[in-house]
């Protein structure tokens, strides 16, 4: 009768986790999906970071000397669009009630991007537990290999989103268009507050941020897989070329 395992992994009678010889088909299946994680956690949490960037928000509207309709200041005002992000913290009553409606939406967005973080993480840690009992003596080889990967696809990606920049104000409109199922992030200067704190160029700056931290990001990884990949590598007893067969013939004589 055969037993059921996932990902190469049993439960035997005592309850212990135990490794199956299908772990070996497996193992490249969990480097994979490890690599995927890992993209998924810099990515989603490079996006987070930069969206509760206060110390950006404030050099930015004073670089673009941003002036609005409400007596609070500017960086008072972005502020509280943070703390909407962050915590859910109403906004105040001088954002307009489209500029309400369109932030419920980004904060939703906001949240998936939250969550994506986190269970890419947890799926991260599970995933090195996984390769780990699977062969703990090569665990630095598949660990190393796999951030070397996700390294290269994160710098890979943000190399592709800074060609895409060139055309950002299209593909500014596009991803609202996709990800927005409503008209409500098409805003009115003088009447909502939000585009005048925030107008196109401010989006184009804090996304050229954002992409520069991923491929910074992925450069580290790449640099710093690539060197313990190599050096597992070295590590690795290389067989003596006709090694056998000298041996069987000193045995002959």
């Amino acid at each position: 009768m055969n037993e059921k395992h996932i990902l190469g992994v049993k439960l035997n009678k005592r309850r212990e986790l135990v490794v199956t010889p299908e772990l070996y088909r497996d193992l490249r299946w969990l480097k994979f999906f490890l690599l995927l994680s890992l993209f998924l956690f810099f990515v989603s949490h490079t996006i987070r970071e930069g969206a509760l960037d206060r110390a950006f928000y404030t050099d930015e509207l004073a670089r673009l000397a941003v002036v609005t309709h409400v007596n609070e200041s500017h960086v008072a005002a972005a502020n509280r669009v943070i703390e909407y992000l962050d915590s859910g913290r109403p906004l105040p009553d001088y954002f307009s009630s489209r500029d309400r409606l369109h932030m419920k939406d980004v904060r939703s967005l906001y949240l998936f991007v939250l969550r994506t973080e986190y269970i890419s993480i947890l799926l991260s840690l599970i995933l090195v537990y996984l390769i780990f009992i699977h062969k703990r003596d090569e665990v630095v080889k598949s660990l190393s290999h796999a951030v070397m990967l996700a390294g290269i696809a994160l710098s890979s990606f943000a190399v592709v989103l800074f060609i895409m920049g060139i055309y950002f104000p299209f593909f500014f409109i596009k991803f609202h268009e996709l990800v927005f199922t409503n008209n409500y992030w098409i805003l009115t200067p003088g009447r909502d507050l939000l585009i005048e704190l925030f107008p196109l160029r401010f989006f184009y700056d804090i996304t050229s941020l954002i992409i520069r931290r991923i491929f910074f990001s992925g450069l580290i990884l790449a640099v710093m897989g690539g060197a313990a990949f190599a050096y597992s590598l070295k590590g690795r007893k290389m067989p003596m070329p006709f090694h056998g067969s000298r041996r069987a013939s000193h045995q002959r004589r």
